[in-house]
């Protein structure tokens, strides 16, 4: 059996090096979605013991977590490289399961040892990371080729599914799959406008997997809107009432905008103080749901307002 490579590369460059690790002061990289999980560069430098100067230097490439499953885990080796004048130079190699106490891939270094790699004061860095195993997460990769009847590619990712699981649980791909479609012959087919890690996270979702928290629920609640996923949309909105941290003013406004009538409801019982009222009102009322508006407005005649205190919905 061909076992499948499950590889990417991260790549950062640290500009003005020395003088932003000088005081102590560590540099992250931008996050970037490989697998389903984020990923980002750091740099920590380490004091010497007489405190005066930079001495060490830990290089890290962290995985953040966002997954509630006890069973997620990730085994993994890593090999870092730093950018030369000759081409990157393989540095040192890593290997751990996560999830761990830090999440990193972590290397440390000796001041001068990394400092003859910057090139006109920046520092790239390279991993090349390799995963081995990975559960309590569902992938579409060529894992799946063999019990897929079609690829649908995401920003060059390619996701494979199957086509009646798709259709008996979105009208859009009931309709691209099985209608009058150029795309319905095609075995591979491109999805536009969205990103392939919110794409994950939704098919994660359709499949009952626990993705959804308060980071993930506005990017599966779009594309459950944008192809009509009813059994997501109703995931999203019980995770909503009965999880989510977010605050009543971010509740209401999803409540607002995706049309969820459980959680509208469950809000609007919640405020009945003129306080209650004004925190959860934008600063312009044109972008609330006007239906959310009407009631907050009939909540508003119903309490009394303290003489001294002015409210007004939105911008006059």
């Amino acid at each position: 059996m061909t076992s499948i490579e499950r590889k990417f590369t991260v790549k950062h460059v640290f500009t003005d090096f020395i003088k932003s690790t000088s005081d102590g002061n560590e540099m992250n990289g931008k996050p970037e979605k490989h697998f389903g999980c984020t990923w980002h560069a750091n740099v920590l430098p380490s004091y010497s013991r007489s405190g005066n100067q930079v001495d060490h230097y830990f290089i890290s490439l962290y995985l953040e977590n966002h997954r509630k499953s006890e069973e997620w885990r990730i085994g993994a080796s890593c090999e870092l490289m730093f950018e030369t004048a000759k081409g990157p130079k393989s540095i040192e190699n890593d290997a751990c399961e996560f999830p761990h106490s830090e999440n990193n891939f972590i290397f440390e270094l000796k001041g001068e040892d990394l400092r003859k790699y910057l090139i006109d004061g920046k520092l790239g860095v390279e991993f090349h990371v390799s995963i081995d195993k990975i559960t309590g997460m569902q992938l579409f990769d060529e894992s799946m080729r063999k019990y897929s009847d079609v690829v649908l590619i995401v920003e060059d990712q390619k996701f494979y599914v199957l086509k009646f699981f798709l259709a008996s649980q979105s009208s859009y791909f009931d309709t691209l799959f099985f209608g009058n479609f150029e795309e319905s012959a095609k075995s591979e087919i491109t999805l536009t406008g969205i990103e392939a890690s919110q794409f994950q996270n939704f098919l994660e979702a359709l499949h009952g997997h626990s993705v959804i928290d308060d980071k993930t629920v506005e990017g599966v609640l779009n594309l459950a809107n944008m192809y009509d996923a009813q059994t997501v949309f109703q995931r999203c909105q019980t995770f909503l009432l009965k999880e989510s941290k977010k605050c009543m003013k971010e509740k209401l406004e999803l409540a607002g905008k995706f049309q969820l009538p459980n959680l509208k409801k469950d809000c609007l019982s919640k405020i009945n103080t003129f306080e209650e009222i004004r925190a959860v009102v934008p600063h312009s009322s044109e972008s609330m749901d006007h239906h959310i508006l009407a009631k907050l407005f009939d909540k508003l005649i119903e309490v009394q307002k303290p003489s001294s205190t002015s409210f007004s919905f939105g911008n006059k």
